[in-house]
């Protein structure tokens, strides 16, 4: 796996689990209103805690499966 890719998986990790366990400090760095932070923000760690996770585990499979991950990734923060 290259660098680039492993830095991005871990760093979907770190802000997913953040989300996850500190929604409403991740919220205040996101400027997210304090109102609807802890939803959003626990909806936004775990999509992120899946992708980074799906990237980080197809480092051991084949490029297909790891070019997978990446474009799912993109075309989740496309979306956004």
């Amino acid at each position: 796996m290259s660098f680039p890719v492993l830095t991005l998986s871990l760093l979907r990790v770190t802000i997913g689990l953040s989300s996850l366990i500190l929604p409403t400090q991740t919220s205040r760095l996101f400027y997210v209103p304090p109102s609807d932070s802890s939803i959003l923000a626990r909806l936004f760690g775990s999509r992120e805690l899946v992708l980074g996770l799906y990237l980080y585990l197809s480092r051991t499979d084949d490029s297909k499966t790891r070019r997978t991950a990446l474009l799912l990734g993109i075309a989740v923060d496309a979306i956004d």
